[in-house]
């Protein structure tokens, strides 16, 4: 079994968040083929799974399954694997034996997984088929399970083509619009000295001051130009895909109520009222996530998460305040430091879950790249605030 090195397991969570999925939209579009794995393997259960920082999120699958810590996941071992990962007997497996899914009359006992493997050859998650009885996979019926997961890829991958190609699309038209606006103030006045140079009635040093005017306003309109070419190539991207506060909170209340009852954390979301603006939704689901996961993992059951939306003005310009509060184990100053400059390491959560340590890092660099700012603050008595801004 290989390990995931650092660098690899960065690039898994990259490459989730550039995918900016939905992960309570997906089931139909993948039920047909966790049915028809299931089928094939003749199994009771097959699931399509994506791991992120903290969690597994059983997208789709033929039976439902809410969201794990993804320390207590089968398919996070499967991450590790160059092709797949075969456990004959969960039950009697180190790793898993003391896991609630595999214990009692009905526990899961066979598990096949697949790492979905994109063409950078990062996994993102597993397909994988799961019984409550022993069994042995035929030839057949494992090349077949690996062509579904080929297909599963397959629109993965089309996904991750659709989002940036809109938002290539979307920041194309964003430069069309500022070059034909910055850019007809100084045209105009070229055409204007033109049409004053066919006039016959000036002398040699006037028309000579007039082509300078002309030269030095085409140098101008050049600077211009490539001023927001360089802009345009440096801006953040932007998604197509829109969010306003009512539905974003109840996004993450839909997406991280499960998390938090299993670990009997109280878990709230609430926004600012009467604000109707709209927003890109790119990004966001990976920060407010990474927060979230991070603050239940270190807050003790009948603890308290909870999170806070709005839009404020800040010089003119709209924000998105995003504010997560817990009130668990608390960072250190030397922490705090490490989670601003995004080398957080990872640490186990009050009941002892593991961490992959990137989800922080992740957040840190998103909203950097978003031109926003993070701050935190904390004592190791007291729980953590940490709150982001970003412009929208």
């Amino acid at each position: 079994m290989e390990e995931i090195s650092d660098n690899v397991e960065y690039k898994r969570v990259r490459h989730l968040a550039e995918l900016d999925l939905d992960y309570q939209k997906l089931h139909k579009e993948f039920e047909d083929l966790t049915r028809l794995a299931a089928s094939i393997a003749e199994t009771e259960i097959s699931l399509v799974n994506l791991l992120d920082s903290h969690i597994q999120w059983s997208v789709s699958g033929n039976v439902a399954f809410n969201p794990m810590p993804r320390e207590d996941s089968v398919c996070t071992y499967t991450l590790k694997e160059p092709e797949f990962l075969e456990v004959s007997r969960l039950d009697q497996d180190s790793r898993f034996l003391d896991k609630q899914y595999v214990k009692g009359e009905n526990g899961l006992k066979y598990y096949y997984g697949i790492p979905l493997k994109m063409e950078t050859g990062i996994p993102v998650g597993a397909l994988c088929v799961l019984s409550n009885k022993t069994k042995e996979l035929s030839e057949d019926q494992i090349e077949k399970l690996h062509i579904i997961a080929g297909e599963i890829i397959k629109k993965l991958e089309l996904k991750l083509k659709l989002r940036r190609t809109e938002r290539k699309a979307d920041k194309e038209q964003q430069l069309k619009q500022r070059l034909a606006h910055d850019i007809r103030g100084p045209i105009g006045g070229i055409v204007q000295l033109l049409n004053l140079a066919q006039e016959d009635n000036y002398t040699t040093a006037e028309m000579r001051e007039i082509l300078n005017l002309v030269k030095e306003s085409g140098q101008d309109v050049l600077n211009l130009t490539e001023d927001i070419l360089q802009e345009a190539l440096e801006a953040r991207k932007q998604a197509i895909y829109t969010f306003n506060l009512s539905v974003f909170a109840e996004k993450l209340r839909s997406l991280y109520t499960p998390q938090a009852q299993s670990k009997r954390v109280n878990y709230k979301v609430s926004f600012s009222q009467g604000i109707s603006t709209t927003f890109p939704r790119k990004d966001l689901l990976p920060i407010s996530g990474n927060l979230i996961s991070n603050a239940i993992k270190f807050t003790p059951p009948n603890g308290m998460v909870s999170v806070f939306l709005s839009i404020e003005e800040n010089n003119q310009k709209n924000e998105l305040l995003i504010e997560v509060k817990d009130t668990g184990m608390g960072m250190s100053q030397e922490k705090l430091n490490q989670f601003s400059s995004g080398a957080v390491n990872s640490e186990k959560g009050t009941q002892g879950e593991k961490g992959f340590g990137f989800g922080l890092k992740l957040v840190t660099d998103l909203v950097d790249e978003m031109n926003g700012m993070l701050k935190a603050s904390s004592s190791p008595e007291g729980g953590t605030k940490i709150t982001v801004r970003l412009p929208i």
